[in-house]
């Protein structure tokens, strides 16, 4: 089954479909950074910014090292006026193995 990494509405309204990290081998804090370049990516190619997004998902298998997420999540949302609301999960498992993913919403400036 396929389906869209992003889908924006005629209200300027987007969504960023889960985003696993690239490298899987790498430890948690690693694969988030990774997992937010990736969906840094798609967002790029729509042309919509960090401070678009309004809301983000973090799952991870690791949950207790949830302040790993927190460091690259920091560094990934740097910068940024003002943070987008998020929600963290523990999950006891990921596509491919994976210790985490991250999905976004948000609206576009139009």
């Amino acid at each position: 089954m396929s389906f869209s990494p992003i889908r924006i509405d005629d209200d300027g309204t987007f969504y960023v479909s889960g985003q696993l990290p690239s490298d899987m081998t790498v430890g948690l804090k690693e694969q988030t950074a990774s997992s937010l370049a990736n969906m840094d990516a798609i967002l790029s190619e729509a042309g919509i910014t960090r401070d678009q997004i309004r809301k983000m998902s973090v799952f991870t298998t690791q949950i207790e090292n949830i302040t790993e997420v927190n460091e690259a999540y920091a560094v990934y949302f740097e910068g940024v006026e003002q943070l987008p609301v998020r929600s963290a999960f523990g999950v006891t498992g990921l596509v491919g193995g994976a210790l985490v993913e991250v999905d976004c919403m948000g609206k576009t400036i139009r």
